[in-house]
């Protein structure tokens, strides 16, 4: 089955959306593992969008090193788009969909990321 760069976008989204409903309700570890899902997917409709293949693996750090990636962001916003892209980077984790809440409010005492949260 191929999945096209609008297929990415579309799911981007709609993960995005039920991120921000989960957030809402306090349900902090799926809302996460959903924001990241939505990041992700954008990322892969980029690289698709350029000719580009995307893997399986949900490795954040490979799709944000892909080429041509920055050509889509103003040179303006490049700095801006790098703080929140490693914002991302350093909050979210795929294995963190098999964590419960109190294991994800531990996992990010332990990282210092919970401030605001």
């Amino acid at each position: 089955m191929r999945i096209t760069a609008e297929d990415y976008r579309e799911t981007s989204l709609e993960r995005a959306n039920t991120a921000r409903i989960l957030h809402k309700a306090g349900r902090y570890a799926p809302a996460i593992y959903l924001a990241g899902i939505a990041v992700e997917s954008l990322l892969r409709a980029y690289i698709i969008r350029e000719g580009g293949e995307v893997d399986t693996l949900h490795d954040m750090d490979q799709l944000l090193r892909r080429p041509n990636l920055r050509g889509y962001v103003p040179h303006a916003s490049i700095a801006e788009i790098d703080t929140w892209l490693g914002e991302v980077r350093s909050r979210w984790n795929n294995l963190y969909r098999w964590f419960s809440e109190q294991r994800l409010r531990t996992e990010y005492r332990r990282l210092k990321l919970n401030a605001g949260v």
